[in-house]
C-alpha cells in the first residue's frame, strides 16, 4: 500500500476554512502553520502520527470530511459522518518538561467546551471525567457532543510530543440504533447552523492557551477550570472493576495531576484510568 492510500486523499481547505484560519494566523500560532484537509481518512490520529514520524513540524493540524476508522479512549469505534462533525488532530510542540498525559487531555476538555459555549451559547457544554463533551439536562438523560483523545509520541524512548485529537458531533448525522439515545450534535440542540471553520478556529485559539499554561507550569488554573465546567466531578456515584472486584464511591474532584478523586468507605482514591460506570443519584 502506497503513502497516499494509508494517509488518504488530501485537497485543499475549504474557502471558508482557509479565510478563517488566514484572519486568525496571528492568534493561532503554532496550530495553523501546517493544514492537512482531507476529505477522507482512517482515523486523523494515525495520519498525524504519520506525518509527524515523516517530519512533519510544531503545528501540524490534520482535519477530514469524514472518518472510517475514528476512534476515542481504549480503542472504542467513533462514529465520523461525512461532514457532521469536527475530526481533527493536531501535534502539540515539543515538551521541554513532562506533561502528564491526563492534564493534556482535560485541558483540551476546557478548550473545547470553552470554544463551543463562545460559538454556541445557546449549547449548556459540560465536561465529563476523563474525556467526553457531554451535555446534562435537569432531569434528563446525559448526552455525549464530543469526545478527546491523547497519544504520545516518543523518540529514541523519550516521550517527545503528544498527538492530540477530538471529535465533536455539528450535525446529527443519523447515528447507528445503538448509539442514537446517547449522544447528539449542537445543531440539534441549538436550534440552527453552526460553522464548522468558525468552531475550529475557536478551538485551536483556546488550546494554544490550554496547552501554553501547562507548559508554563500554571495546571492548577486549568483544572480549576475543569472542575467549573465539570458537574459530575463532585458528588456524583461511580464503580469501577479491579483485580480485587467491584469498588464503588462519590466523586471528589481531581487531584494535581488529573486524576479523579473518589471518595469510598475505605477512604479516599485515585482513579487513574479505570473504565467507569455512573450510577444514578
Amino acid at each position: 500500500m502506497n503513502a497516499r492510500a494509508t494517509i488518504g486523499t488530501r485537497t485543499a481547505p475549504p474557502a471558508d476554512l482557509a479565510s478563517a484560519l488566514e484572519a486568525a494566523r496571528h492568534d493561532l500560532d503554532p496550530y495553523g502553520r501546517d493544514i492537512r484537509y482531507f476529505e477522507s481518512v482512517g482515523s486523523t490520529m494515525d495520519v498525524a502520527r504519520r506525518l509527524a514520524t515523516q517530519g512533519a513540524g510544531d503545528g501540524l493540524v490534520v482535519v477530514a470530511d469524514r472518518q472510517t476508522a475514528g476512534r476515542g479512549r481504549r480503542g472504542r469505534r467513533w462514529f465520523s459522518p461525512d461532514r457532521a462533525g469536527l475530526y481533527v488532530s493536531l501535534l502539540l510542540e515539543p515538551l521541554e518538561a513532562p506533561i502528564e498525559p491526563g492534564l493534556i487531555t482535560l485541558g483540551a476538555g476546557v478548550a473545547l467546551a470553552e470554544a463551543i459555549r463562545a460559538v454556541v451559547p445557546a449549547v449548556p457544554v459540560c465536561v465529563k471525567w476523563p474525556n467526553d463533551l457531554v451535555v446534562e439536562p435537569p432531569g434528563g438523560a446525559r448526552r455525549k457532543l464530543g469526545g478527546i483523545l491523547a497519544e504520545g509520541l516518543a523518540v529514541n524512548g523519550r516521550l517527545t510530543r503528544i498527538i492530540l485529537g477530538f471529535g465533536i458531533n455539528v450535525q446529527d448525522g443519523a447515528p447507528p440504533p445503538e448509539l442514537a439515545a446517547h449522544v447528539t450534535s449542537l445543531e440539534s440542540l441549538s436550534g440552527g447552523p453552526v460553522d464548522r471553520a468558525t468552531l475550529l478556529v475557536h478551538v485551536l485559539i483556546r488550546l494554544r492557551g490550554v496547552t501554553g499554561a501547562l507548559g508554563a507550569g500554571r495546571a492548577a488554573d486549568v483544572l480549576a477550570r475543569w472542575e467549573r465546567l465539570s458537574p459530575s466531578s463532585h458528588g456524583r456515584r461511580v464503580a469501577w472493576s479491579t483485580a480485587a472486584g467491584s469498588r464503588r464511591g462519590t466523586t471528589a474532584g481531581v487531584d494535581p495531576d488529573g486524576a479523579l478523586a473518589v471518595d469510598t468507605a475505605e477512604g479516599r482514591e485515585r482513579i487513574v484510568s479505570a473504565d467507569l460506570r455512573w450510577l444514578s443519584p
